[in-house]
């Protein structure tokens, strides 16, 4: 039976973060997998055949209007764990800042599914950060000194992140 993956597009527009895990996409395809992307922009035309696309609730202004926030906060784990229960996924990616994605990573933590987290940039450290970044099982650092942010500020366990090869 084929591997079921969910993957979590934070980005909201269409840039790197979408182009790099397309590679993820096609590389897992030709091995059998099955993908699911959730984002808050429609991607569709963007996937490779085969993946499906799904709207996901997601904040649209930076800084967020405490307003706004609070409904995101309800809205994308409830749209999360909706599509997590309907198409039983085995794992979930997450593309792109770990703050970004705090609620479908608390979502896939509490729906207890292996959590594969690309970091893209230099992460800005939280208390939701430093909370759930044990509930994820492995990082994909983009670079080598995003690595290496990640060991020394960010205190991950170096044998829970992947180097992005070049």
């Amino acid at each position: 039976m084929s591997q079921r993956i969910l993957v979590i597009e934070g980005a909201h527009n269409v840039g790197g973060s979408l182009t790099s895990i397309e590679i993820v996409l096609r590389w897992g395809l030709r091995r059998g997998l099955h993908f699911d992307v959730m984002s808050a922009i429609n991607v569709r035309e963007h996937l490779p055949a085969g993946v499906g696309w799904f709207p996901m609730p997601a904040q649209t202004s930076y800084p967020i209007p405490k307003h706004e926030f609070l409904q995101i906060m309800v809205k994308q784990p409830l749209s999360v764990m909706r599509r997590l229960v309907q198409s039983q996924y085995d794992a979930i990616i997450l593309n792109n800042a770990v703050n970004g994605n705090l609620p479908a990573l608390a979502t896939g933590w509490l729906a207890r599914k292996p959590i594969l987290q690309f970091i893209r940039d230099f992460e800005r450290d939280s208390r939701g950060w430093r909370w759930f970044q044990d509930k994820v099982d492995a990082f994909v650092a983009v670079s080598p000194s995003i690595q290496k942010d990640l060991e020394s500020r960010m205190r991950v366990d170096p044998e829970r992140i992947l180097l992005a090869p070049e």
